[in-house]
């Protein structure tokens, strides 16, 4: 019941989402995000309505300001990761143009280093886990897959989450812009 009376201002919700500077890809997890949350609180018995016919569009209102927060803080410090699960088409020089940068790299040391981290990536990761991530990365929406799979969207956000952990881990680990790292090359 109170989910239907939060859904009927959907584009409402997105509406105040973008208005926060969140992206259209954002936003739409957000408010997805945001769903789960009302249908937990009402099960664990907190009364969200206002009035007979209407739900508290305040309270709504802080939950997204806040989630738009949290989202534009974790984007601000990820922003200088590169993913990509595929070595092939992966050109350095490209990608780290993008932030204002130029690699001082060997190409031979390069093609090690993503492959030891291609296996590492297979060998460390179950095929759920990657095959999870590589769906999220390709463009597909947290919340579309969950509908399409029946996974829950938690599950499928703390899979993906903790892949891209994963990757951020290794990539910290080393200095792709000049071929030196905290271990042997």
């Amino acid at each position: 019941m109170i989910l239907e009376i939060a859904y009927k201002k959907h584009k409402t919700w997105l509406r105040i989402c973008k208005s926060f500077g969140c992206t259209k890809h954002d936003c739409e997890d957000i408010i997805s995000e945001m769903y789960i949350k009302i249908d937990d609180l009402t099960k664990k018995g907190k009364d969200l309505k206002f009035g007979q016919n209407d739900i508290n569009y305040y309270y709504l209102y802080k939950m997204i300001f806040h989630a738009c927060l949290r989202t534009k803080q974790l984007n601000k410090k990820r922003k200088d990761l590169i993913v990509t699960t595929d070595t092939e088409l992966f050109d350095l020089s490209s990608a780290l143009a993008l932030y204002g940068k130029t690699a001082t790299i060997e190409d031979l040391t390069l093609e090690h280093k993503l492959e030891s981290f291609t296996e590492k990536y297979q060998q460390e990761l179950v095929w759920y886990d990657i095959a999870i991530f590589e769906l999220i990365t390709s463009g597909r929406k947290i919340s579309e897959l969950s509908r399409d799979t029946n996974i829950s969207y938690v599950s499928l956000r703390n899979t993906y989450l903790k892949v891209k952990g994963f990757i951020q881990d290794e990539y910290e680990k080393y200095d792709w812009t000049r071929g030196s790292s905290g271990e042997s090359n």
